[in-house]
């Protein structure tokens, strides 16, 4: 029996015998004995190893503490002083500490002592997949797709946090042991272990002194790349797992070879599929595997969510039970859209740049959660095809196209892109960008045009939103099905009146009975408690705590949802937990840098919390993405120019907002006015508040301000201050004085 095993480090530190078997090194420690923790001795005095490889070692100890058992990975006196090891050490450790997650194992300390550096992890008894097979051969078809499914959830975990494994195979994937049951779906339980080779996006690739990271047979073709390769991402981990999945069923991967350039070649080839005939692989897992091990990333599930989805769905058409073509599943399931090739003339170079600029314009329209997107790979023969839109929508089960061409004059280039309602035929928005055309600047202009495309489009203020939300308007709340309610929530958040807010509750606790793995109904029914306490819209007990509630499911549901964690974020910084607001946040801007929606909200949460010069940059990025964007984007710039007293320059940021029925605006355009001496217009801002806001003078005080400012005094004083200058009389402050 085996138990959480941390195997490699650095991606050199195991030997490969020409047998294929590994050759570990063992590094022996100084120590019994790690802050805490007593490393247990065998039988025969030695420390008891559960894993090695010539940077490191992993021992059996005890936590003296909490009086349990964890392994403990301990890298040589000798390798630690090196820089370079002991930050990748840190690292492995901070990037398995950032994954809260029952599918992966958990890192729960770190330390160094006479110049070695440790960590603690979550101690699994069991066996990895890749005993697994060893001793009883290819996994059954249910059994396999249940670890794939796990070990995808895990993933989910792991995009959410911004981290690449890097190194998905079966040794890394543990069965935990159950004694006195059977391994079943039910009772299964599947960890994911060793981030040795893990990388946090958007921090730089990492090679190796060898110049490869991972594991040769499992890796990605991008991986095979070095610093060539376009930035890793989860796309990697889902091919990794398609091969992993392949060896369950098999019982050896589909691409062998001495050399890694043998391995990279055959990648390219056809893959194998007489090994899964021989297998006797079910034709929808050979569909699925397909699918995960596309060459080309784009033709990928470009989400760990997609790729749950889909494995899923492979696993009931396995067990056999009704199912519907897909175009059937997609009507029934709510407001696909789909992104057609681009057509074009010019260079040869225009071919490549549709075809990037069409990538990642779906990968970008991926990235928001109440969005269904379809792969490429399902639309990619569309590009030599005439296209009729209602027929085209048929086919592939869609409510929504987007269409585009790109054709090319010297050195000018015109791309025109619209997008249509496959039901109506009704053109729902349209824009055309004319651009120099240099080969230098390709990358540059493909980021340019996907902000100028996706955000218009598919944000929570975007076209594409406001004609769903809109198709939920007329209808009963307790009516509509799960992702309508969520629209029906984005549609009060773009009204923001308290009868929306009540319509949005209805429907949202209604969806979760209906799905309660909806993470993005949990996600929205967060906020809308949230937004009792806050903007006190049909106020019940306990608003806090009912939204923790909601967010803590939605996160449980889908840790790489974008909305769970900013609803995540948002909960907590109104709980007054300003460092998990921070981690949060961090993690939804992350999931998601084109959603103009989080990134506004977050951004005003980080000026109020006092992190200004975050806030407003958020803030600016959220207004330059949206171009209909509300009025309420511009408070935390509006706050931070009036908390310098620089009256001017707020009042003309209030000028650009364009919410002109929101009473925030016009109290902060009365303290403003009346700051510069504009006593009349100060007092018809007065009126317009109180006409907007009834309960103002009732509600408004000290304690409402400290629920949005949570560590600003000074902040909160001016204002209150401010607001008498003006020429308001709050009653609360009245009753407060006079007590």
């Amino acid at each position: 029996m085996r138990c959480l095993v941390a195997l490699a480090f650095l991606p050199d530190e195991e030997a490969i015998a020409t047998d294929g078997s590994k050759k570990h090194n063992r590094v022996a420690p100084v120590a019994l004995r790690y802050a805490h923790f007593e490393v247990e001795a065998g039988k025969d005095g030695f420390p008891i190893e559960l894993g090695a490889g010539a940077m490191a070692v992993t021992l059996r100890a005890r936590d003296t503490v909490l009086d349990c058992t964890v392994a403990l990975k301990v890298i040589d006196r000798k390798v630690a002083t090196n820089p370079i090891a002991r930050m990748r050490f840190l690292r492995e450790a901070r990037a398995a500490a950032r994954l809260h997650h029952p599918n992966v194992a958990r890192v729960t300390y770190y330390g160094e002592q006479d110049g070695e550096c440790f960590y603690a992890m979550e101690f699994v008894e069991g066996e990895t997949l890749e005993e697994c097979v060893r001793r009883e051969g290819p996994l059954s078809p249910p059994f396999a797709l249940e670890v794939t499914l796990q070990a995808a959830r895990a993933l989910t975990a792991a995009e959410s946090c911004g981290v690449v494994h890097r190194d998905f195979k079966p040794s890394n994937l543990m069965i935990a042991s159950r004694q006195g049951e059977e391994q079943t779906s039910d009772t299964l339980l599947v960890k994911v272990i060793d981030f040795g080779v893990a990388k946090l996006m958007g921090a730089g690739f990492d090679q190796t002194q060898a110049g490869f990271i991972g594991t040769p047979a499992y890796a990605s073709p991008e991986q095979f790349a070095g610093a060539e390769a376009p930035s890793i991402d989860t796309r990697s981990d889902i091919y990794s797992l398609g091969v992993t999945l392949w060896y369950l069923l098999a019982g050896r991967t589909p691409f062998s070879g001495r050399t890694l350039e043998e391995i990279r070649r055959r990648q390219s080839e056809q893959l194998p599929l007489d090994q899964l005939e021989a297998a006797k692989t079910h034709p929808e897992v050979a569909g699925l595997l397909r699918f995960m091990l596309a060459v080309d990333p784009a033709d990928r599930p470009q989400s760990a969510r997609e790729l749950l989805t889909a494995v899923q769905r492979c696993r009931e058409r396995v067990r056999g039970r009704p199912t519907q073509t897909d175009a059937e599943a997609r009507r029934g399931e709510g407001f696909w859209t789909a992104v057609l090739p681009f057509k074009f003339s010019g260079d040869p170079e225009i071919a490549v740049f549709a075809e990037g600029l069409n990538e990642e314009i779906i990968a970008g329209l991926s990235h928001f959660p109440y969005l269904r997107v379809l792969a490429r790979s399902s639309t990619e023969h569309y590009l030599t095809k005439s296209v009729v839109v209602r027929e085209v929508g048929n086919e592939l089960g869609a409510r929504y196209l987007m269409e585009g061409s790109l054709r090319q004059a010297g050195n000018k280039l015109r791309i025109a892109v619209r997008l249509v309602d496959t039901e109506s035929g009704e053109h729902l928005w349209a824009e055309t960008f004319e651009r120099s055309w240099r080969k230098e600047s390709v990358f540059e202009l493909q980021d340019e045009i996907t902000d100028r495309i996706v955000g218009p489009v598919a944000d929570v203020y975007g076209l594409l939103a406001r004609a769903i939300c809109t198709t939920t308007a007329l209808k009963a709340p307790e009516t509509l099905a799960p992702h309508e309610a969520v629209w029906r929530f984005f549609l009060a958040q773009q009204r923001g009146t308290a009868e929306d807010h009540l319509l949005a509750r209805i429907a949202l606790e209604r969806a979760v009975e209906l799905q309660p793995g909806n993470a993005e109904a949990w996600a929205a029914l967060a906020v809308v408690y949230v937004d009792e306490y806050r903007h006190i819209f049909n106020a019940r007990p306990n608003s806090l705590g009912r939204a923790l509630f909601a967010a803590e499911r939605a996160i449980d549901a889908d840790p790489a949802s974008q909305m769970a964690n900013c609803a995540f974020a948002v909960t907590h910084y109104f709980r007054g937990d300003l460092d998990a607001f921070r981690a949060k946040a961090e993690s939804a801007l992350m999931l998601n840098p084109r959603c103009s929606y989080t990134l506004a909200c977050l951004g005003r949460l980080f000026c109020y919390s006092g992190e200004w010069e975050r806030g407003v940059q958020l803030s600016r990025r959220a207004i330059e993405l949206s171009p209909h964007h509300p009025g309420w984007y511009h408070l935390g710039i509006i706050v931070n120019e009036y908390r310098f007293r620089r009256y001017a320059e707020a009042l003309a940021e209030l000028q650009m907002s364009n919410k002109p029925d929101y009473w925030v605006m016009h109290y902060l355009t009365a303290i403003i006015q009346a700051h510069l001496g504009n006593c009349s217009a100060a007092h018809t801002e007065v009126e317009r508040t109180l006409l907007a806001q009834p309960d103002f003078t009732q509600e408004f005080g000290k304690a409402h301000l400290q629920k949005w400012f949570p560590n600003q005094p000074a902040l909160i004083d001016q204002l209150m201050e401010d607001t008498k200058l003006a020429g308001f009389h709050l009653q609360l402050e009245t009753e407060r004085h006079s007590d």
